[in-house]
């Protein structure tokens, strides 16, 4: 059984995985590869955002039975992390498949309507509870990562091309040095 266990947000963008059944890491083929997942990408962020409030928990898990989905409770909320719209971003950026907008835009109506509180945004402690209780921070990292991605996921592919810039775990864009003179 193959569990997908949340890395900090500062260690790498790739989950983790560990193979219950062995002492060893799961072998590779080539067919499985980052672009080429077994699942597809539609289904999978089918599955982690088709909650209640269509945010995703902070940590979850696939296994026989549960699918993309937090299991302890202390894994259900959501503190307004940038991956997920970073990762549409990308997507978007590479693919111009419409699909990226659309996650984004219903990723952004969920923060809007669930997590807007008077002068800010907060997280949630349970993203399957529609009223829930919420956790009264507005992470630094919400302005500065967050609303970023899902400002350039909208904007034109013109502002900040991925050719001549590049951005860094904190979403700071940085000219790529050989392009640094044209831009």
């Amino acid at each position: 059984k193959i569990q997908v266990v949340q890395a900090d947000k500062d260690s790498c963008s790739e989950p983790e995985l560990s193979d219950k059944d062995s002492c060893s890491e799961p072998e590779l083929s080539d067919k499985d590869s980052c672009s080429e997942p077994e699942l597809s990408d539609k289904d999978f962020e089918h599955d982690v955002t088709e909650k209640t409030t269509k945010l995703g928990p902070e940590t979850f898990r696939f296994t026989e039975d549960v699918e993309a989905e937090a299991v302890k409770q202390n894994e259900k909320y959501y503190i307004e992390r940038p991956e997920t719209v970073e990762t549409y971003f990308y997507l978007w950026r590479l693919t111009h498949d419409p699909i990226y907008r659309d996650w984004g835009w219903e990723t952004a109506q969920a923060i809007e309507k669930h997590c807007r509180v008077e002068g800010g945004y907060t997280g949630l402690k349970n993203v399957y509870l529609l009223d829930g209780p919420k956790d009264d921070v507005q992470q630094s990292y919400f302005l500065a990562e967050t609303l970023k991605y899902l400002y350039l996921l909208f904007s034109d592919d013109s502002l900040l091309p991925l050719d001549h810039w590049v951005f860094n775990t904190e979403a700071h864009p940085f000219p790529i040095k050989q392009n640094a003179q044209s831009t």
